[in-house]
């Protein structure tokens, strides 16, 4: 507030400004005289020397007739001269602070929490260098709202389902025409390692071969990566779904019959590992057990590679499906309308929910640091930290995202539907 000829406003004023300069030192080396006021007379006040510093500007230092006559205020701050007397007040909320991307709030130079890269202020919804979080790199690609541009590796492919890769390329089934295919990681054209399968929709990869499951047929099957004709290993497993590798045996559960199985990767006789479940759908392996989930009661469970009994480790779980490993933990997700990402310790104990209230969490990979997944209903491609915290979207607008997999550079999945495509993002 301006004043003119009222010395009642002075020092309020000035007490005011020095606070809102972050209360710095005022106890310098001047000195105020007051003379004259009593009968009728006048008082005059003046202030002389220097206060000490607030806020990066001198706060009650004076005399003055002009702000340009009082020393600089800080980042956020204006001088002001009221009577003779300097002060500081703070710059309109909004105000533009430096470094670029800061703004004034209460007197001090911030940016939005989600922007505070270090020192340095970001705006994470279009810095290609940080996208979405801070050190998010897009990789040459653009950053849209928090997104990188994803870059399409393989298009007009019908209805991709599941994915594997290896160093090199990524490996798919295709759920509407029976194929099974591969593309460089780099983009080119597929190539058709097998067609006519019975709805091929869980695959996996070694160093040599490429391994899927059929659920029309019940097979389980092997094609050299470089193709050739297709092998069986098993036939006769109702509804073969899930698949997983080890280094001698290929795993794999059966939603029709209620089994968890495995058989050579040279081929042989099938061997049953659990039976009696109730729709087990997605398996994976370490090298002591199988896990899996049962998508009808909604239960994940393990028993060991050479067989046994079954071990529950989670119950209730609607709509249990993906199934991934870390050293410690199995992660899976729900497939819902209102899904979560979870994991529960392999040796048991309690749930840990990792996010929740997702559109139909399908497609789901793990690394060192988080859990990657797709949510079909809303065609979004996110992750989250393995420890628990925010969830971030790495990709929005995609066609029913469905089987995502991950390398170390990049996040890989497969649009089901509007021609169907594999695409890939920075991780």
């Amino acid at each position: 507030m301006k004043s003119s000829g009222r010395s009642w406003l002075v020092f309020p004023l000035c007490a005011v400004a020095v606070a809102a300069c972050g209360g710095g030192d005022t106890s310098g080396s001047g000195t105020t005289t007051t003379t004259g006021g009593g009968g009728g007379g006048t008082t005059s006040t003046e202030t002389t020397g220097g206060g000490g510093a607030g806020g990066g500007g001198t706060g009650g230092a004076g005399p003055c007739s002009l702000p340009s006559d009082c020393p600089p205020g800080g980042a956020c701050q204006s001088a002001v001269c009221n009577e003779g007397v300097c002060g500081f007040v703070p710059d309109a909320d909004g105000a533009a602070c430096e470094p670029a991307g800061h703004s004034c709030q209460g007197g001090q130079c911030v940016c939005p929490p989600q922007n505070q890269c270090g020192a340095e202020c970001k705006d994470t919804a279009k810095d290609a260098a940080n996208c979405g979080e801070c050190g998010h790199d897009c990789q040459g690609q653009t950053c849209i709202f928090g997104a990188c541009d994803p870059v399409v590796v393989a298009s007009g492919l019908g209805s991709p389902g599941y994915l594997a890769l290896d160093a090199t390329t990524v490996y798919w089934s295709n759920f509407s025409d029976g194929t099974v295919m591969s593309a460089p990681k780099a983009g080119g054209a597929p190539t058709t390692l097998a067609s006519g399968q019975g709805l091929p929709v869980y695959v996996a990869v070694d160093d040599t071969d490429v391994y899927w499951t059929t659920l029309l047929g019940g097979k389980v099957m092997k094609v050299a990566k470089g193709g050739g004709a297709p092998v069986e290993l098993a036939t006769g497993q109702t509804k073969a779904a899930g698949i997983a590798l080890d280094a001698t045996s290929v795993y794999w559960v059966t939603l029709g019959a209620g089994t968890v199985m495995k058989v050579a990767k040279a081929g042989g006789v099938p061997v049953t590992l659990a039976s009696g479940q109730s729709g087990p759908d997605v398996i994976a392996v370490d090298a002591t057990h199988a896990y899996w989930s049962t998508n009808t009661d909604g239960t994940i469970a393990s028993v060991l590679l050479g067989g046994g009994a079954p071990v529950t480790l989670a119950t209730g779980q609607a709509g249990a499906d993906a199934v991934v490993l870390d050293a410690q933990n199995v992660y899976f997700s729900t497939l819902t309308p209102s899904g979560s990402i979870v994991k529960v310790p392999k040796a048991g104990g309690a749930t840990v929910t990792l996010a929740s209230n997702l559109p139909s969490p399908d497609g789901l990979a793990v690394d060192a640091t988080h859990a990657y997944f797709t949510t079909y209903d809303d065609g979004q491609v996110s992750k989250v930290p393995v420890g628990g915290g925010e969830v971030v979207v790495l990709a929005f607008g995609q066609s029913s995202p469905d089987g995502i997999a991950v390398d170390a550079t990049h996040v890989y999945w497969a649009n089901n539907v509007d021609g169907g495509a594999i695409l890939k993002t920075p991780r």
